[in-house]
């Protein structure tokens, strides 16, 4: 079964917000929408941010979300786990979590089996 997981944060497509959700039937989104069963996420998930950076873990089939800005402005150094088989948000505590930052990158490693986030701006 194919899978499309989309975080509404603030924009998403840079048209829609999250108050409006997705419309699947918008001429406006490409065809492949149309094969996918629209879910709503029952579980807690973050706060809304703009300028987090995410990274599929394919070994464990989660979603790891990183950082990000908050509706005060103020940078965050959550790090968040989407766990697509139960479909749940969980925020993770992890040790040397770095300072919060924006416009960073993330990616996955499935050699070392590590999340790698590289990058960004932390306010200095």
């Amino acid at each position: 079964m194919k899978k499309l997981v989309l975080f509404c944060s603030v924009f998403v497509f840079a048209y829609y917000s999250c108050s409006d959700g997705l419309n699947q039937n918008d001429p406006g989104n490409p065809p492949e929408l149309d094969q996918y069963e629209w879910k709503n996420i029952t579980t807690s998930p973050p706060n809304p941010r703009v300028e987090s950076a995410m990274v599929y873990d394919s070994d464990n089939e989660k979603i790891i979300l990183f950082g990000g800005r908050d509706n005060n402005w103020q940078m965050l150094n959550e790090t968040w786990e989407y766990d697509i088989a139960s479909n749940a948000w969980n925020q993770l505590n992890t040790n040397g979590t770095p300072e919060g930052r924006l416009f960073h990158s993330m990616a996955y490693d499935p050699i070392g089996g590590q999340t790698i986030l590289f990058g960004g701006y932390d306010g200095q």
